[in-house]
């Protein structure tokens, strides 16, 4: 867990502004309010749902327009893809930096 809280210390100086995803390279890109900015490979994303027992992979495998709609929450805490309802924690995607 020491990298759940080196990212949570992170988050609290590095504040997402704006994401977006980028189709010639499939990432997710979050960009920060002090210029900076974090690509993530989206096929190293966790896409699951819900089957009403536990989590299962998303298939088929999101494409391109699937990912293409992407909102930042208004506390930059969470990054969605509107389109799958797939959201993920900026922390927990920083995290793996450090980690």
């Amino acid at each position: 867990m020491a990298g759940s809280k080196v990212a949570t210390k992170l988050s609290l100086k590095l504040k997402p502004i704006a994401a977006r995803y980028i189709a010639d390279v499939r990432s997710l890109e979050i960009e920060f309010e002090n210029g900076s900015s974090y690509r993530y490979p989206v096929e190293r994303l966790d896409f699951s749902r819900w089957n009403g027992t536990t989590y299962v992979p998303l298939e088929p495998k999101p494409t391109d327009a699937d990912l293409e709609t992407v909102v930042l929450w208004p506390n930059g805490e969470i990054v969605e893809f509107e389109n799958i309802d797939q959201g993920f924690e900026v922390a927990q995607l920083i995290s793996e930096i450090v980690s």
